[in-house]
């Protein structure tokens, strides 16, 4: 799936380092994920590109899909979930992170 928002230099960095993140958060629940670095990913102006192409891999990443989901209180967020299927508009995609 084409992913149709604004990617900025460094977007596949942003989106490998968060993917990498969510996937430890399955292997230890006590993973510190919350840092500066991650917020960054969702920060540099492509946040919804990166949110995108994040729900995109969890489709062929179930351990990514359940990071997801285990950072945000048992559910893929609904903003996460509309901006994929293309529902959503402008938002804060870091609403529900912590």
């Amino acid at each position: 799936m084409n992913n149709p928002y604004l990617r900025l230099p460094g977007f596949s960095n942003r989106v490998a380092y968060a993917e990498r993140r969510l996937c430890q958060l399955t292997q230890d629940p006590h993973c510190p994920i919350f840092s500066r670095a991650f917020d960054n990913c969702f920060e540099e102006g492509d946040g919804e590109a990166v949110v995108f192409a994040l729900m995109n891999k969890t489709t062929r990443n179930p351990l990514l899909l359940k990071g997801i989901q285990q950072a945000h209180h048992g559910e893929v967020p609904q903003r996460w979930q509309a901006l994929f299927q293309g529902d959503s508009g402008q938002m804060n995609l870091l609403d529900g992170l912590s």
